[in-house]
């Protein structure tokens, strides 16, 4: 099944088709990236308690590139999951046993392209180069994905819709519609040894997940999944909700990350 993310990219041709809207995915993504002189980055030197205090420091960012000495030499993107668990091991691997394979994205490429390339590749963070081989800047994908989300709405010079149904028949919907809403859609399962104290999707997800998910979590309840798309610092914004295939194992209250 496609991702969240691919599949707002996707959703341009038939958003298009129904309501005519348009989204800029062709527009260059040198108008969406984080300026290098903006970066927040973690260098190869850094002790573990100094990378733990620039994590702290920035809990709105769940990935950091990690370069050698100066932000052209990028090494790879330290997520700040992996690096936490890694205080749990007996020996601490060093931080560059924990990045991730960069992706470089020349700027002349576009939104569409670069959400392509990102889902392709599995990363979600992408290093935009200059015509010298410097580093411009980054974007990430769930950045370029709120940004279409955003031009979709203000284009069609209406309320963002809370629930947008797909051609597979998953719900892109807003974290704050109200259970009674999104229960004309779908019929998710009360969780399991809750008091039901919550009136929103997102209460809902709180509640099974037992605690506040991370953009890309996948948290599964009876036959559906919730894929969180977007987060707006601790709030959930949007979810992908779509029914489990046959031979997914299906549980409540478990969350997959990214």
């Amino acid at each position: 099944m496609q991702t969240a993310v691919y599949s707002v990219v996707r959703m341009k041709e038939t958003v298009q088709e129904e309501k005519g809207i348009f989204l800029p995915a062709h527009r260059r993504i040198g108008s969406s990236l984080t300026r290098r002189t903006d970066i927040v980055w973690i260098d190869t030197g850094m002790k573990k308690n100094e990378i733990l205090g620039i994590i702290n420091t920035h809990p709105e960012f769940s990935q950091f590139p990690v370069c050698a000495g100066t932000v052209d030499a990028v090494l790879g993107v330290l997520t700040a999951r992996a690096f936490l668990a890694s205080l749990c091991e007996p020996v601490w691997p060093g931080i560059k046993a924990l990045v991730k394979k960069p992706l470089y994205l020349s700027e002349t490429a576009t939104i569409l392209r670069t959400l392509e390339l990102l889902e392709e590749s599995g990363c979600r963070t992408g290093f935009v180069i200059d015509e010298y081989g410097g580093i411009e800047g980054l974007v990430t994908r769930n950045g370029l994905v709120s940004e279409l989300l955003e031009e979709a709405r203000t284009n069609a010079g209406e309320e963002d819709p809370a629930v947008f149904r797909r051609n597979d028949g998953s719900l892109l919907v807003d974290g704050q519609i109200r259970m009674e809403d999104i229960g004309e859609y779908v019929s998710l399962p009360a969780p399991e040894g809750s008091a039901h104290d919550y009136y929103t999707l997102a209460g809902y997800i709180l509640a099974v997940n037992g605690n506040i998910p991370k953009t890309g979590d996948i948290i599964r309840s009876g036959p559906y999944q919730c894929e969180i798309v977007d987060m707006d610092g601790h709030r959930i914004d949007k979810v992908l909700i779509s029914k489990i295939e046959a031979d997914e194992p299906s549980g409540s209250g478990t969350a997959d990350a990214q």
